[in-house]
């Protein structure tokens, strides 16, 4: 592979420190420091990646975008857009994303033109305001997943933007990925995990490819993913690459999800191209998708059935959908080993563990009373309680039954004399809104207790006014009975019929009635 000359054959000189014995990728940008791709400094798998699609609400787009749904698979050999859509400009554009974290890093889709030493698309990213600079252009065509610029700073809230010209080529934005601070608060996030991770576990003939990615040959070669799912619908990717330098012999693999039944995925195999012939490895290809799933805990189990003689099983990176942020510390307990909480441990918690892959059956209990019939005495105890109250709870039902009874039932009287301080009306239940031809259900009582209108009488909130002084002019009758009413705050309006009074009562009627509207209470 031959390095790529935009503008003429230049010979470069630089000095690198003193590396591991170990493959690293030196990154050239077009502005300085030289940087490792590779990252030497931290122990692989120690942290996770949040992923934003180019459609996340999250990124914002000025200027002249469209969006293209499209894998563009066949382009180049670093595999498949993400999620197959694109972000394209051909003008002057920007896009600006803020995140809370540490290392950003920007992909998409790189299919330079060079005239005459004159790139087009031309981009440059900025964080917090400051220049990044960016990564070099594909040197091989249009190349997907392409690394576009990244950053690498302290934690904390940042600001990319990414500033976009171009001539009529277009500059194509596919995701981003960031290292999230541990105080950040992501929704529902794609997580991105790197071999290496705590949570993969590899057993069998598994070696390094690539820095990052992990490979077997080896029939029977097994791994173990463990992840929570934060929310009903969280799924699984396997992400790997097939490698040029092993036959390209088709081969196979199972994969199984809380040890059901396996299924089975194909790895398929390369044949040579071009002329001499050649095998070309293919990046970023999914291996394995799983289905949603529910919320909760699980553990996928993939066995590799193959040889050296087919294609091997490859491990870049996996995706968990709505997965979980924080990398387990060393040696942490695995989330399906944990111990069940026991019935003797102080503040055991009743309720099935969070950490178990299914609710499990309640566990029985040894402790019996000793009655003759084995129940407890809380048992008997509790049970009589409730008898009792029951009991209570009945009686006043009833007494209370028959007073509302008796009540209804008794004869409305307006006693003669002096009005007494504590008396008031005492309502009667209607059914609302009825008709005069209309009956009222028997065995049914309404929800609207209804105080009648008092023909000749003004009800006060003291008392009844039972009997006017008979020596008393109608007229001063009447004009005290407007001051009552305008005393009370109860308004008066039109004339009724009347209602006389039962003989022998000793009430008067006067000729023309007064009637106040009646009151409501819900019952």
């Amino acid at each position: 592979m031959s390095p790529a000359n935009y503008d003429g054959d230049r010979d470069f000189s630089f000095s690198v420190p003193t590396l591991p014995p170990a493959p690293v990728f030196i990154c050239l940008t077009d502005k300085p420091p030289l940087r490792l791709c590779s990252s030497d400094r931290e122990p692989m798998g120690s942290k996770r990646w949040v992923v934003l699609d180019d459609l996340d609400a999250e990124i914002t787009y000025e200027g002249p975008w469209f969006t293209v749904y499209d894998s563009f698979s066949t382009s180049g050999e670093n595999g498949p857009t993400y999620m197959s859509s694109s972000h394209g400009t051909n003008g002057t554009a920007r896009a600006t994303f803020n995140f809370d974290g540490s290392t950003m890093i920007l992909y998409g889709g790189s299919d330079v033109r060079n005239s005459s030493g004159l790139l087009d698309p031309t981009w440059d990213c900025l964080v917090d305001g400051v220049s990044i600079g960016r990564s070099g252009p594909s040197p091989f065509g249009h190349q997907n997943n392409w690394e576009l610029c990244l950053f690498d700073g302290p934690q904390g809230k940042h600001r990319l933007e990414v500033q976009i010209v171009s001539q009529g080529r277009t500059f194509w934005l596919d995701r981003i990925i960031y290292v999230p601070s541990p105080r950040s608060k992501v929704q529902s996030p794609v997580v991105m995990l790197q071999n290496g991770d705590p949570s993969i576990k590899l057993e069998g003939n598994w070696t390094s490819a690539l820095i990052t990615a992990a490979l077997t040959h080896e029939e029977g070669s097994m791994a173990e993913v463990e992840f929570v799912g934060k929310s009903s619908g969280t799924r699984l990717t396997w992400v790997g690459y097939i490698p040029g330098e092993f036959p390209g012999n088709p081969a196979s693999g199972t994969y199984a999800i809380d040890g059901n039944e396996p299924t089975t995925f194909a790895l398929r195999g390369l044949l040579p191209q071009g002329d001499p012939p050649e095998i070309l490895p293919l990046y970023h290809q999914t291996f394995i998708q799983t289905p949603e799933l529910p919320l909760g805990p699980h553990k996928v189990t993939v066995v590799y059935h193959g040889d050296a003689s087919v294609t091997p099983l490859t491990l870049s990176h996996i995706y968990i959908q709505d997965g979980n942020v924080t990398v387990p510390a060393p040696g942490e307990t695995s989330i399906f080993d944990a111990p069940a909480p026991s019935e003797s441990s102080p503040g055991a918690p009743s309720s099935p563990s969070s950490s178990s892959p299914e609710p499990s059956s309640p566990p029985t209990t040894d402790r019996a009373s000793n009655t003759p019939n084995g129940m407890s005495v809380g048992a008997i105890v509790g049970g009589a309680v409730g008898a009792l109250f029951l009991l209570i709870l009945s009686a006043f039902m009833v007494v209370y039954l028959q007073r509302r009874y008796s009540n209804s039932n008794s004869p409305s009287r307006v006693e003669s004399g002096a009005p007494s301080s504590s008396a008031r009306p005492e309502p009667f239940d209607v059914a609302p809104c009825f008709s005069e031809d209309e009956h009222r259900i028997p065995g049914v009582r309404p929800l609207v207790s209804y105080h009648p209108p008092v023909k000749g009488r003004v009800v006060s909130v003291s008392g009844i006014r039972a009997e006017r002084d008979a020596s008393a002019p109608s007229g001063a009758s009447r004009s005290q009975d407007s001051a009552a009413q305008g005393g009370n705050g109860l308004i008066g309006s039109g004339r009724g019929s009347g209602v006389s009074p039962r003989e022998g009562s000793g009430a008067t009627v006067p000729s023309e009635a007064v009637d106040v509207l009646p009151m409501y209470s819900v019952m």
